[in-house]
């Protein structure tokens, strides 16, 4: 059979071809594709696409010379890569697209596996780095926020990491340092905002002393700050309030400069409103009130920690030489309060310094480092999503290489502006580059052109394209192994903290919050009047089991402590009395929150009594005060009284501050000991089988005995003990995320990997099954190929992952960042996928027609 192209048509487009390889290639690829039309279908059909051929190309070549320019003008050898002469870079650039989009719409399936999978690389970096901007890389809203710091302390030996500061403190501080040029105090609080036509509100405020403002640099919106005569005892009383709410209750009317509102039951005149966004200590603030501090004595001027203070740094002046400057401040202060002092002790068993934060690092606290974690853990989701596609366009690419061979000299050089709009744009650009550069090199390589004289039939691909494909497949099996020991860590510190026992029961338990004002209910009598008449209330409402409240909900806030002297125990001269938390709560409190009584009983109606002198405490308390006896009937008192509280029961263990802290050595006191400003604010806890519907009823039983009285943070005690672990939830849900979108691409990349391989070998492996091959070994070969590149990877990935899994230390719980059974875990998985991948192309492997496969071509 001739297979010889038709002579004359062959000649012509020779003499109208550019000489040179490119002329040659392209003759070359038209006389093969002759040769196989021949064979196929049959000798006329081949001679006449040979003409259409050559007629199409010898116009093209004919147009292009006459131009001056273009791919057939003359020998393009020279001329791959170089852009037109006279077009600009926008004309090219819309050539490139409309080129471009031409092909992906040629190829659906390949561009909406690419668009979706770096959609979600894309999206899920941006979402991450949205966050990462918002709060770590964004300024504070004030004036020169770099200068602003927040003065506070440390007493390791006490186990206290950070405290705030003492009024004492700050006076010493602001009065006699020259680090700062100015500073101001503040502690956070709740208030009570009724009248006006609306229903009462309880909102977060903050007291603030008269130099916060101008050390942040902040001015009203409207009206001013407060003057000298409000912050004195007894002074006008006054409040500024936040923009969002002046907006929202006020329907933000500049008339309510001036006028009364009702704060905790005292009229207020409001002298200002704060500015759009301004949001401190944080966005719950909502009104500010005037801080008055009124003290007795050193000691306890010095020992009141309950505040917070913000400083501006002097010119020059850093964070660490403002604690310097401090210190010789600092060690005056036992002479202060006295060297025999119960404070002098505790500075020195406390080893109490002074720490000087930047603010910004203040208000973004350990958050930073799970942010960074979370913005890697996209990262590599962004690479190995990078290089599933280039492995995709690799693929594309070399099944196309003799298409792109004639197209080469087509290619335009585009430069393009590499401004930084967003951080979208740039993660874009970058995945761009990323996955298009492999298939661009390999396909502007010197030899490209060469392709077009060689047949692929029955060939593989070169080594050096299996290797670049599997160096990609090795990276993204050695990436996502990294994610899935991060996400793997923090599933099982998850499972750890869920699994502790946190001392009692949340299920079916709902709470709400009630802060008495000192004007409707000014003594101790009462405050628990109202609580005693409350919990009747609540406790008549049907499906309740009991009912309770304390001023410290488990897991819902941070508790108080204080030093306590024990009877009989003496403390050695310069001894520093032990500290031990202290929470005030109501009869009934134990059994709403079923914390056990493990000895002796818990309190009663009558241990409300201000005269009955009775404590609970914890058993983890018991143990250290009174070790190997029986604590029913012993005393103690707190070191700033003088009346000692017997013990009457030792309750369980409860973990107050968070589930992974160890149970806290306790005191409960019955809520008259508490009443002033510990029992204004207590949570109530009601045991309910119907907790949906029993914050509608409380609301109505509190209205009741006071419509003046709002209901706050309502919710149910298993949400308070979810909301505890955020933290830890949203990393382990964010890694676990990272993972799996990891560990599918993949799955994916080794997939496509295999699967294209074995469309390459389709000759080869027909002539092994004819020459007597078992299915089973072809499947073998295949899968083999495929593990190899798994476990190269899962090596790097192990390498890797114990480097990287460190930064997850301060994160993890019950668990070690080198956890073996994580490690193996994760790998058996990530291995055994990855396998599960690579056997699907086998099995279609070993099903080849060896027939079908050797006349193919």
């Amino acid at each position: 059979m001739n297979s010889d192209p038709p002579r004359l048509a062959e000649r012509a487009l020779r003499r109208l071809l550019p000489r040179g390889p490119v002329g040659d290639s392209i003759a070359g690829d038209l006389h093969e594709e002759h040769a196989r039309l021949a064979r196929g279908v049959s000798v006329g059909a081949a001679a006449l696409w040979y003409r259409r051929q050559a007629l199409a190309l010898g116009w093209r070549c004919v147009c292009d010379r006459l131009r001056g320019h273009g791919p057939l003008a003359s020998d393009t050898s020279s001329t791959i890569g170089a852009g037109r002469r006279g077009d600009g870079m926008m004309t090219a650039m819309l050539r490139a697209a409309r080129y471009g989009a031409k092909g992906l719409a040629r190829s659906p399936q390949f561009t909406l596996a690419a668009v979706i999978t770096l959609a979600l690389a894309i999206g899920t970096n941006t979402a991450v780095f949205s966050v990462v901007q918002g709060v770590l890389l964004k300024p504070l809203p004030y004036e020169d926020a770099d200068e602003l710091v927040l003065l506070g302390h440390t007493a390791p030996g006490l186990g206290y990491d950070e405290i705030g500061i003492s009024p004492g403190f700050y006076l010493l501080y602001s009065g006699e340092s020259d680090a700062f040029r100015s500073s101001g105090m503040y502690t956070e609080a709740t208030a009570n905002i009724t009248g006006d036509d609306a229903p009462p509100t309880r909102v977060v405020a903050a007291r603030v002393s008269r130099e916060l403002f101008a050390t942040l640099g902040v001015t009203p919106a409207a009206g001013r700050t407060f003057d000298e005569a409000e912050m004195k005892t007894g002074g006008p009383p006054a409040v500024l309030l936040s923009h969002g709410l002046w907006r929202e209750r006020f329907g933000a009317d500049h008339a309510v400069v001036g006028t009364t509102v009702r704060i905790d039951g005292v009229p207020r005149t409001v002298v200002g409103v704060m500015p759009d966004g301004f949001e401190f200590p944080d966005r719950r603030a909502r009104l500010w009130l005037p801080l008055v501090v009124v003290v007795e004595g050193a000691e306890q001027a010095f020992g009141d920690f309950a505040y917070q203070a913000v400083a501006r740094l002097d010119g020059g002046m850093d964070a660490a030489g403002a604690e310097a400057r401090l210190r010789p401040l600092m060690q005056r202060v036992p002479e202060i309060v006295g060297a025999g002092s119960d404070f002098a002790a505790f500075i020195e068993a406390g080893r109490l310094a002074t720490v000087v934060t930047p603010l910004k690092e203040a208000v973004v606290g350990d958050v930073s480092r799970l942010l960074w974690i979370l913005l890697g853990a996209v990262a590599f989701v962004f690479l190995i999503a990078c290089a599933n596609v280039t492995n995709l366009f690799l693929v594309r690419a070399e099944a196309r290489q003799k298409e792109f061979a004639v197209r080469a000299a087509r290619l335009h050089a585009i430069a393009i502006d590499p401004v930084v709009l967003a951080f979208t744009v740039v993660a874009t650009l970058l995945a761009a580059v990323l996955l298009g550069m492999l298939p661009a090199l390999r396909l502007t390589s010197p030899d490209l052109l060469a392709t077009l004289g060689r047949s692929a039939r029955g060939a593989t691909a070169g080594r050096e394209r299996h290797r670049t494909r599997q160096s990609l497949v090795v990276a993204q099996t050695a990436l996502a192994l990294v994610l899935l020991v991060g996400s793997g860590l923090m599933v099982r510190s998850f499972q750890n903290i869920r699994a502790i026992d946190p001392g009692f029961e949340p299920r079916d338990a709902t709470t709400f919050r009630v802060s008495l004002p000192e004007s409707t209910y000014p003594d101790a009598a009462s405050l628990a009047r109202f609580h005693t008449q409350l919990l009747e209330r609540l406790r008549g409402l049907s499906g309740v089991e009991q009912a309770g409240a304390t001023t410290h909900a488990p897991l819902a806030g941070c508790c108080s402590g204080t030093a306590h002297i024990i009877e009989d125990q003496p403390l050695v001269e310069g001894g520093m009395p032990p500290m031990f938390w202290f929470v005030t709560v109501t009869d009934g409190y134990f059994k709403a929150m079923r914390i056990p009584i493990v000895a002796g009983r818990a309190f009663g109606p009558s241990d409300g009594d201000e005269d009955r002198r009775n404590v609970v405490v914890s058993e983890a308390l018991a143990a250290r005060a009174w070790p190997g006896v029986d604590p029913i009937g012993r005393r103690l008192r707190p070191a700033v009284e003088d009346s000692l509280y017997t013990v009457v029961g030792v309750a369980g263990n409860v973990r107050e501050q968070t589930l992974e802290r160890d149970a806290g050595e306790t005191v409960y006191y019955p809520v008259a000991r508490g009443a002033g400003e510990q029992a204004r604010n207590m949570t109530y806890v009601i045991r309910t089988d119907q907790p949906g519907a029993i914050a509608t009823l409380a609301r109505t039983q509190v209205a009741a005995l006071d419509p003046n009285l709002p209901v706050a943070a309502s919710a149910t005690y298993e949400k308070i003990v979810a909301d505890s672990m955020v933290r830890l939830s949203f990393t382990m849900l964010a890694l676990v995320a990272a993972a799996g979108i990891a560990l599918v691409l993949g799955a994916i990349g080794l997939y496509s990997v295999i699967s294209y391989i074995v469309a390459r070998r389709t000759n080869e492996i027909g002539i092994r099954l004819a020459l007597g091959a078992r299915p089973a070994e072809v499947r073998r070969m295949v899968v083999l190929q495929g593990a190899r590149l798994v476990a190269i990877g899962l090596i790097i990935g192990v390498a890797a992952a114990l480097a990287l899994t460190r930064l997850l230390q301060g994160l993890l719980f019950g668990t070690a960042s080198t956890d073996p059974l994580t490690f193996v875990a994760v790998s058996g998985i990530l291995g055994g996928i990855a396998l599960f991948a690579a056997w699907l192309p086998a099995v279609r492997a070993s099903r080849i027609d060896p027939a079908s496969s050797l006349n193919a071509d």
